[in-house]
């Protein structure tokens, strides 16, 4: 079946407790689609997929950039239609080879651009194969509300940005969360988009009066949010720092995460 041995009409949630052996340890065994969304309490968590080792207290960052970019409609779809056929290019897909794997943008996002109307946007459910460029047909989680024009409408889609996520290394990426683990090559993980956690900060973290606010680096640490600062002034937004230490210094610190709920 591809990338997700589990179809899934939209994104799935889990109701109930997830099993610690499959919580806290590394796995190459699938066990829930990619993007299953967890919230044991205040906290919220996404199922991934490690394609490098991962650290523990460090955010990390999907490996590819976005897959698929703008390209036409190739056919003529109706109203309501879930399924749009697009033109890969060859320079699309994780390698930039033309090539996409049969659902490998399963709980990914398409955007469809009408000539006439505003963009449509929705989830993608499953997608066929591409080996070098040519026709993909992706299935969508709600119907068109406008029909489209093959060779005149467009579309952009983008994978999950948890389907193969490594340590934070580009400044041109975003952080989708924290490993509950140190997961390593193609072991399957949780990983803390919201609530409370342990992130490794930078020195500046929680010092004084009014140092609330964080942001991540390009290495998944977490800064002060300063705006003098040229690395950070337009970071991404991480969360805020819950508690100083006595005497107002840096605590741990514990980091309210604030990526995705």
């Amino acid at each position: 079946m591809g990338f997700n041995s589990i179809p899934q009409s939209s994104r799935p949630i889990i109701v109930g407790r997830v099993k610690d052996e499959y919580f806290y340890t590394g796995d190459t065994t699938q066990h829930f689609p990619i993007g299953t969304l967890y919230r044991p309490d205040e906290r919220s968590f996404s199922y991934g997929m490690a394609g490098a080792t991962l650290n523990s207290d460090l955010g990390c960052e999907p490996a590819d950039y976005q897959h698929v970019g703008y390209v036409t409609v190739a056919e003529d779809t109706i109203v309501g239609a879930t399924e749009v056929v697009i033109d890969v290019g060859a320079g699309h897909g994780a390698a930039a080879d033309g090539v996409i794997g049969e659902d490998e943008l399963f709980n990914g996002s398409i955007v469809i651009f009408d000539a006439s109307s505003k963009a449509m946007n929705r989830r993608i459910v499953k997608n066929t194969a591409t080996t070098g460029a040519g026709e993909m047909t992706v299935t969508m989680d709600h119907g068109l509300r406008v029909a489209l024009v093959g060779n005149t409408d467009h579309a952009e889609c983008v994978a999950s940005r948890f389907l193969d996520v490594r340590v934070g290394a580009s400044a041109s990426k975003s952080i989708v969360g924290i490993p509950v683990f140190p997961a390593t090559v193609g072991q399957f993980v949780w990983i803390q988009t919201w609530g409370p956690c342990w992130v490794a900060p930078q020195a500046a973290v929680g010092t004084g009066n009014n140092d609330r606010q964080v942001v991540f680096r390009h290495d998944g640490s977490v800064d002060q949010h300063d705006s003098t600062d040229a690395v950070v002034a337009m970071g991404q937004h991480a969360g805020w720092n819950m508690a100083n230490a006595i005497g107002a210094g840096q605590g741990a610190p514990f980091i309210f995460l604030q990526i995705s709920y």
